[in-house]
């Protein structure tokens, strides 16, 4: 509980995390999105759940 509680109460964690599901949210509002969304977060090496990890991990989201 004590994580879940200093998680919650940063503010700049939150931000990334209202971004972060902007975006996925933003991915059902068409392809041109899912395409930018591609671009940003994705190499063309790496899956896109490995670059989103790797995004909030540096992120120290998890």
């Amino acid at each position: 509980m004590r994580f879940h509680a200093n998680f919650i109460s940063s503010g700049r964690t939150v931000g990334i995390i209202t971004r972060f599901a902007t975006n996925l949210s933003s991915l059902q509002q068409g392809s041109f999105a899912l395409s930018n969304i591609f671009n940003f977060y994705v190499h063309p090496h790496v899956q896109l759940e490995e670059k989103i990890y790797r995004h909030l991990q540096a992120a120290r989201v998890l």
